[in-house]
């Protein structure tokens, strides 16, 4: 997400250990009322007891 600009890492200054902050972008915000709107469909999606394995013939690659 931090390489396709829609988070960003902060480092947080003299914390022990170091601590790191991610905040959403702009594109990342944007991105926001799209995912909110997948998790409400989910939850009005069958529950099915079995899952189907995808081959790996199947995986993408994203650039």
């Amino acid at each position: 997400m931090i390489t396709h600009a829609i988070l960003v890492k902060k480092e947080i200054p003299y914390m022990v250990p170091a601590g790191v902050k991610y905040v959403l972008t702009n594109k990342g915000v944007d991105l926001v009322p799209i995912l909110k709107n997948l998790c409400d469909w989910e939850k009005y999606m069958p529950r099915k007891k079995k899952f189907m394995s995808v081959p790996s013939a199947y995986t993408f690659k994203y650039d």
